[in-house]
């Protein structure tokens, strides 16, 4: 009942933005930029999605990030984030500066709705080379849900995902306080998170269930992210879409909008026959079309 309260409320109160045959969209959740080494899970696949991303700053993609982008509940200084990633988020920017950088909140980065912290931490940051203040993200606005809009289709709704779940959403509090000062000490001995729907397959299977029960009650294409498990269904089937995330052990995936067609993407490092590394993408469900579902 309180996921469905919860989603029907971001989908109510979300922004709609147009997009048609010329958009070319590209979606990343559940990055989880950390700011320490050893407890930063994005680290190992950070030069994977500096290729990716980059592609689709070529390419004349606009970057919507599902939420967690960056890890809040282990670091509670986005400075040390920043300054561990700072060539990840200078190539956000060029995104920001073309006005193709769309971010949303999940639970673990939820500071970023403060407008206190997007004014601090987002705005501007600071060069330690010339010791001055530069514009990071100037002037951005941060989201909880979105809805795009194609042409005579039904909305794509794209939250992050976490809504009414309890430790992630009304007691993010204390999930931020158990995380940050307990469990990410315990992933050195491999015990994790035992209310995480990304590291508790049973927890996941539940929340899957309850997120597209309510996908199916509004007959409402939806995007998320938080399982950490991607998703990109057949047109009979319901149209709950997942981007995956971007810390599985060797690749990152997402979800690609381009000529009004809706692909599942995987990136990773693959062994050439010369023995070289290579950056390489593969499409796993798609392309499909929009107004089709």
């Amino acid at each position: 009942m309180i996921i469905n309260k919860r989603l029907s409320k971001v989908y109510k109160q979300s922004t709609e933005i147009g997009i048609n045959d010329n958009s070319k969209i590209i979606m990343f959740s559940d990055c989880h930029r950390g700011g320490n080494w050893w407890f930063d899970d994005f680290n190992h696949n950070k030069h994977i999605f500096l290729h990716a991303l980059n592609h689709y700053y070529q390419a004349g993609f606009t970057y919507i990030e599902i939420g967690d982008g960056d890890e809040l509940w282990k670091n509670g200084n986005f400075s040390k984030i920043f300054k561990k990633h700072e060539d990840v988020f200078l190539l956000m920017r060029k995104f920001h500066d073309e006005q193709r950088l769309l971010l949303l909140w999940g639970n673990h980065d939820m500071m970023k709705k403060n407008e206190k912290f997007i004014k601090n931490k987002l705005n501007y940051f600071q060069n330690e080379v010339t010791n001055t203040k530069e514009e990071l993200f100037k002037n951005i606005k941060t989201y909880e849900g979105l809805k795009l809009k194609y042409k005579n289709a039904k909305n794509l709704f794209i939250l992050h995902g976490h809504q009414g779940d309890l430790f992630a959403d009304q007691l993010w509090l204390v999930g931020r306080f158990f995380v940050r000062y307990f469990w990410r000490y315990l992933q050195l001995i491999n015990i994790h998170h035992p209310d995480s729907p990304a590291e508790d397959i049973n927890k996941r299977r539940w929340l899957i269930k309850k997120l597209k029960k309510w996908v199916n009650m509004h007959d409402q294409p939806t995007i998320f992210g938080h399982t950490h498990q991607y998703a990109l269904p057949q047109y009979d089937k319901t149209p709950y879409f997942n981007t995956g995330c971007c810390v599985y052990h060797r690749c990152i995936t997402g979800i690609e909008i381009e000529k009004g067609k809706i692909t599942l993407t995987k990136w990773s490092i693959n062994t050439q026959a010369d023995g070289e590394l290579k950056v390489v993408k593969n499409i796993l469900e798609g392309p499909r079309d929009i107004n089709r579902y």
